[in-house]
């Protein structure tokens, strides 16, 4: 019983990455709402919670202009994850337009770099080149395809939290034998 007792953060976390990791996997989409939605209810409350102890701590004359301006900007993200969190699913799609672009000019940018150090009679490496089409390819289908790419994210983190589970599993089943 001690066991469990002094193991159960443990085990509380790798239930914890296992759960996300597979609502992640089932429904990426619905569940970044949700932890969304949630994140900004979170927010509320630590913002109602700042301003009260900025009100109380005004009556006494200990008021902080940082805890307001703290409880301020926490009601105003909270605001915008609950009532905008379809705008916040676009922002995601908006954000994997802009790093599709990077990655495309930063391709450009490395296959022009290896041609110009062949043409200089520089020793370049080969992975260079191909680290630069990859570049390109990956920005080009990024840009065309960008809510794909922000549901793969979604999908390789949940599949990353499963085997996170899996290895701190082991990990603690590991421990427990040797201890």
């Amino acid at each position: 019983m001690s066991s469990l007792k002094h193991n159960l953060p443990s085990i509380l976390l790798i239930l914890g990455e296992l759960i996300v990791g597979i609502l992640l996997l089932i429904k990426p989409e619905s569940f970044t709402r949700a932890a969304i939605i949630l994140l900004g209810i979170v927010l509320l409350a630590v913002g109602v919670v700042y301003l009260i102890r900025w009100l109380k701590g005004r009556d006494r004359g200990e008021a902080g202009a940082g805890t307001l301006l703290f409880a301020i900007v926490a009601l105003l993200v909270g605001l915008v994850c609950v009532f905008g969190v379809g705008w916040i699913m676009r922002l995601f799609g908006v954000l994997a337009v802009v790093f599709g672009v990077f990655l495309l000019i930063s391709g450009v940018i490395k296959c022009k770099s290896y041609f110009d150090g062949r043409k200089a009679g520089l020793s370049v490496s080969p992975l260079a080149l191909v680290s630069a089409v990859l570049s390109v390819i990956f920005g080009v289908l990024i840009i065309f395809h960008p809510a794909g790419m922000v549901n793969s994210i979604w999908v390789f983190a949940g599949i990353a939290l499963i085997i996170e589970a899996a290895v701190d599993f082991i990990a603690l089943v590991s421990g427990r034998k040797k201890a």
